[in-house]
């Protein structure tokens, strides 16, 4: 997902440096990749909660029950967490940055 934003924002920004290009189709394009990406953002952030949950009660339960097993699943799903952590990190960090040439590409059609 990562490099799929990566080129967006590089099309996108050429798109930006062209004055013949079609301001309001790449506004109507751009609206639909930041839907995208708000609906996979959502989807993350689900994933990350329940995800979090789950490590709760997994650690919970390794208080009460001493089973190297439970400790085991802890230390899995904690790496796991980790990572939906850095994803949803950097999939914010993709929408605030298309939220800023949404703004531009806003800016620009106002101005003509």
């Amino acid at each position: 997902m990562n490099k799929v934003m990566i080129n967006h924002e590089a099309f996108m920004h050429k798109t930006l440096e062209d004055p013949a290009a079609n301001l309001e189709w790449f506004l109507s394009y751009h609206q639909s990749w930041i839907q995208f990406l708000q609906h996979e953002r959502l989807v993350h952030l689900l994933v990350t909660l329940a995800l979090s949950l789950i490590l709760i009660i997994t650690f919970s339960i390794s208080l009460f029950l001493t089973n190297p097993c439970l400790l085991i699943l802890f230390a899995v799903l904690a790496v796991l967490l980790g990572f939906y952590i850095f994803h949803y990190y950097k999939l914010e960090n993709g929408v605030q940055r298309w939220y800023s040439i949404y703004d531009e590409l806003m800016l620009r059609i106002n101005q003509k």
